[in-house]
């Protein structure tokens, strides 16, 4: 197994350096009907993409829209060497040009086709997925506002969840709903910050948290789901698969206690690249760990319904976990934070129907 994932380290350690030595062009039009979607998974050095504007003198103004919220550094020039914008999570959140949770980059159109830029996103130590889109203002003004309704409902869906699952716990005093309505609050926390929704309103000033909050909200999503799985299953669960369980969250912990301890190291590209791939693989091969202990469980006949929820659960998280290395196993990967949202509500609606304490 070890050998295995030294393996698979080296392999993702060689493969995104060859693929960021030439540049991908896309003409501007091409990235307003498709766009441009790329995950390289971990990497070690910046990477560039090309676009090749069109003329438009009637509608000159386009937004260029970069679906990822987590960049150490974005600069856009022309192919001269003129820089245009210089932002990026090692400035504070109010340097970018527009104000939204995703980079977003306001460029003009000439009147000639020459008109050339050079996106370079540098995510050194991290990974390295995105999805370019080039929209006009119309558009984007209307994808603004949709997104805010989006994550307005998602609030108020999972406050409420959450808030009947640690009522009910305190009234009935089960400790299960308790930690579920935890999960889902937190849940809720970690999808809004992977999707940098979190930033303009809550730290737009500390770059640490920018970094910080992601392993944060990350550990403890996944930490409450798993200590709520033994709790629910605990007089099935065989007593030496709980102990791996119990020394998984420990795992958790002390990778949390790593990143709020030593700030210093999400300074260090290497340390931070070596810790981020060991800590993925850990966190991949214990979430399969416990899906396969799951569908052990689906013989249980009384529990089809509750595993089918909880399996939900862990393939959500796991499909994050995943996609850290390079790895889509979402049907829409240039929609990402859209499948999260709705998994996230299919889970509170699931274990929320079937979950027999409601009576």
């Amino acid at each position: 197994m070890l050998r295995l994932l030294l393996i698979f380290c080296l392999i993702h350690t060689i493969l995104p350096a060859k693929a960021q030595d030439t540049i991908p062009w896309s003409r501007s039009s091409d990235l307003e009907k498709e766009g441009y979607y790329s995950n390289l998974g971990f990497t070690q050095k910046a990477i560039r993409v090309g676009i090749i504007q069109n003329s438009d003198t009637t509608d000159p103004l386009r937004y260029l829209k970069i679906n990822n919220p987590h960049a150490n550094s974005i600069i856009l020039a022309r192919l001269n060497g003129d820089t245009l914008y210089k932002t990026g999570d090692f400035l504070p959140f109010q340097n970018r040009p527009v104000y939204f949770w995703d980079f977003v980059l306001p460029i003009h159109t000439r009147e000639w086709n020459g008109d050339s830029l050079v996106l370079t996103i540098d995510n050194t130590g991290e990974t390295q997925v995105f999805f370019l889109e080039v929209l006009k203002a119309q558009a984007f003004e209307k994808m603004k506002s949709g997104d805010t309704f989006m994550y307005g409902l998602l609030l108020a869906y999972a406050i409420f969840f959450a808030g009947m699952f640690i009522t009910l716990g305190l009234l009935k005093k089960n400790r299960n709903n308790i930690i579920f309505g935890a999960y889902v609050l937190f849940s809720l926390l970690w999808v809004f910050n992977v999707e940098g929704v979190f930033y303009q309103f809550l730290w737009n000033e500390n770059i640490f948290f920018q970094h910080a909050s992601r392993v944060f909200f990350s550990s403890i999503t996944i930490g409450l789901f798993v200590l709520y799985f033994i709790n629910y299953y605990r007089d099935i669960i065989h007593p030496i698969a709980r102990k791996i369980f119990y020394g998984f969250l420990g795992f958790l912990v002390i990778r949390l206690s790593l990143v709020l301890l030593f700030p210093g190291i999400r300074l260090n590209t290497e340390s931070k690249y070596i810790l981020l791939v060991i800590g993925t693989l850990i966190i991949i091969a214990g979430l399969i760990l416990l899906l396969t202990y799951l569908i052990l469980l689906f013989r249980k006949k009384e529990l089809i319904y509750h595993n089918l929820g909880t399996a939900i659960c862990f393939l959500f998280i796991l499909k994050e976990g995943l996609k850290l290395t390079g790895i889509d196993i979402s049907p829409f990967p240039k929609q990402d934070d859209y499948v999260s949202v709705i998994t996230l509500v299919c889970i509170l609606t699931t274990i929320s129907a079937i979950y027999r304490d409601w009576e």
